[in-house]
């Protein structure tokens, strides 16, 4: 090569700059380097996923007590909501609490004051339970089990076709378990920042692949 062809070669290999200079050591990676470069990838994918689990897997859809007018069979197919509001829309029922709305307590009327009232629309329901008797003759309680407003999400089911659960309602992580499903947020998180730190330890004293693995079988020895 004459001194004219070396210094142009030169001078372009200058003019490359940030990702361009890769292009030229490219050809000289070989397989091992490309396997070590190749797995920490795997694992940042696998970290962004876990980053996006909690918008998912612990979604909180409205909820509220299950009720008396669940199992009652009534003539009206009644709505969410509208079962939400008869049974905690109760001012007058034993033991209201105005701060214990929200999902977690209800007035539990008897099946025998609603076999009582006129089943055939929402309003004449409301007008019956909404009567101070039928309240005064029930109990404001917590809740044993719950409903969930699916509708939210359409008919959408899971691999099993069953109806879909996310964290939250599986496990009901509300009404005081709220701190659970936010610690077990933290937690992947926290677990993601411990393994990038030890994973930083051995990476600064494995050399290689067979080194650090007689490394992680005996750490005492290698002190």
């Amino acid at each position: 090569m004459s001194k004219k062809e070396e210094n142009q070669l030169i001078e372009e290999q200058q003019e490359k700059k940030g990702f361009d200079r890769v292009w030229d050591r490219l050809p000289h990676i070989s397989w091992y380097q490309f396997r070590i470069t190749t797995l920490p990838s795997v694992a940042s994918l696998v970290g962004g996923f876990m980053s996006i689990y909690p918008v998912f897997a612990q979604f909180k859809p409205q909820y509220r007590c299950q009720t008396a007018l669940d199992k009652a069979g009534l003539d009206v197919d009644l709505s969410f909501q509208e079962i939400f509001d008869l049974t905690t829309s109760t001012p007058y029922c034993q033991g209201y609490q105005s701060n214990q709305l929200g999902g977690c307590f209800f007035c539990d009327f008897s099946p025998e004051t609603i076999t009582s009232c006129d089943s055939t629309s929402f309003s004449s329901l409301k007008s019956c339970l909404g009567k101070r008797e039928a309240q005064e003759n029930s109990t404001w309680r917590s809740c044993e089990d719950y409903q969930y407003d699916r509708g939210t999400r359409g008919n959408e089911t899971n691999f099993r076709g069953e109806q879909w659960e996310t964290a939250v309602t599986e496990f009901t992580l509300h009404c005081g378990m709220e701190w659970f499903d936010s610690l077990s947020t933290a937690l992947g998180l926290l677990g993601l920042l411990g393994g990038a730190f030890l994973a930083g330890l051995y990476s600064a004293r494995c050399r290689s692949v067979r080194q650090c693995q007689k490394h992680v079988q005996n750490p005492l020895h290698n002190r």
